[in-house]
């Protein structure tokens, strides 16, 4: 019994308890603005008057009404910048297929100078089991000169077919250059004492001291037809190799040293340079390094051109497989020479001369 009365005086004071919460909440309402008290012996307030509305004149009709300024045109708003669009390039239908260059593969630059370690018999034979892939990668490097057909000497000398050396062979492609350049040089002795060497270049001596080999500057710079070390071609041909440590003579410009106490080492060319502006600047291809031996003196050291004979050296000097020079010569003597140096022709012409 005690219980049912606890719970219903719970449920009173929870009854009690929310009506007194939602009083609080309520705003209390606005108390009334109290009249205005009027004094007892004041008149009541008249009514008010109503007042007519004024009769609006009418403009007489000849009287214009003045022009109605138009509104002011509103700003145009700012335009953002616009980026001109860049046309997508025109597809082209016939695309050129893609070319693949062949890699070279890298060698050795010691391999440059193997021809003169001792002991050096020269490249295998064309039979030989190495043969095959070294003329393989020698034709398939890039960049391979192509060589011009030499015209015949019969044209530019105008003998008879008959004549000796009339007939003179074209020149071979680079396959043909590279696969010959593996082999041994191909002598052709001629009537006049002269040989004729891989069928192109005309060459007087035997390399001795007393008859030394007398060559063209064409001679000497066919070696780059298959030794470009930068190009991964490395091979001397024979018919350049057969001249290492052989008496050698050849004609053309000259150029010694502007600095130096004692005149004994000049630059033999085929092109005239006088080491800063005149000239064209030689290639290891086309100059030799002379070593005199004795210093030049009097006249000697004002030659522009002249001939040396001296002990060939076919000394390859690399940097990083970059050919800085070729061709040394030790023991040289120089002498004065006339005239431009010979050209391969012109040393056929004179060959056929009668």
């Amino acid at each position: 019994m005690r219980i049912f009365w606890s719970i219903i005086a719970l449920l009173v004071l929870a009854t009690a308890a929310m009506l007194f919460v939602r009083g609080r909440a309520k705003p209390p309402a606005p108390a009334p603005a109290p009249a205005p008290v009027q004094a007892a012996d004041a008149p009541p307030p008249a009514p008010p008057v109503e007042r007519p509305a004024p009769t609006p004149t009418p403009a007489p009709p000849s009287a214009e009404r003045p022009p109605t300024p138009p509104d002011p045109a509103p700003a145009p708003a700012p335009r953002a910048p616009q980026v001109a669009e860049t046309p997508a390039p025109p597809e082209d239908p016939n695309p050129a297929p893609a070319v693949e260059l062949p890699v070279v593969p890298a060698r050795d630059a010691a391999a440059a100078t193997d021809h003169l370690r001792p002991g050096f018999v020269g490249p295998p034979p064309p039979g030989a089991p190495g043969a095959a892939d070294d003329a393989a990668q020698t034709t398939a490097a890039p960049d391979q000169p192509e060589i011009a057909p030499a015209p015949s000497a019969a044209a530019a000398n105008g003998s008879a077919p008959g004549a000796p050396l009339a007939a003179t062979p074209a020149a071979p492609d680079s396959a043909a250059a590279a696969a010959a350049a593996h082999g041994p040089a191909r002598l052709e002795p001629q009537p006049d004492g002269t040989v004729l060497v891989d069928g192109r270049f005309v060459m007087r001596g035997d390399g001795s001291r007393e008859r030394p080999y007398e060559v063209t500057w064409e001679h000497l710079m066919s070696v780059q037809e298959t030794y470009k070390p930068r190009m991964g071609l490395k091979v001397i041909p024979d018919r350049v190799q057969m001249l290492h440590n052989k008496w050698v003579k050849i004609s053309g410009y000259v150029a010694f040293p502007v600095m130096a106490e004692g005149l004994d080492e000049m630059l033999m060319m085929l092109n005239q340079w006088d080491g800063c502006c005149i000239g064209v600047p030689p290639t290891p291809y086309d100059a030799i390094e002379v070593k005199l031996n004795k210093p030049a003196e009097g006249e000697t050291r004002l030659l522009i051109m002249g001939t040396v004979t001296g002990k060939l050296q076919v000394d390859p000097y690399l940097v990083k497989d970059w050919l800085v020079s070729l061709y040394l010569m030790d023991d040289t003597v120089v002498t004065k020479q006339t005239g431009a140096p010979l050209r391969e022709s012109e040393v056929r012409q004179e060959h056929l001369a009668p």
